[in-house]
């Protein structure tokens, strides 16, 4: 996926965030601690760097 620049920071995101509410606040069952850790690091390691972090 090509990256767009936000704004005039010249910070480089995905046009897409990565959702996290799935992760620990909308519906259960939830994944374990470490696998959502585990799972986030992987994103970060893959280069995603744009979280969307709110609740809904």
């Amino acid at each position: 996926m090509k990256r767009r620049t936000l704004g005039q920071s010249g910070l480089s995101v995905f046009p897409v965030g990565l959702g996290w509410m799935e992760l620990r606040q909308s519906h259960p069952p939830f994944p374990e601690k470490k696998k959502s850790i585990a799972f986030l690091r992987k994103a970060v390691e893959r280069g995603e760097n744009f979280f969307d972090t709110s609740e809904r």
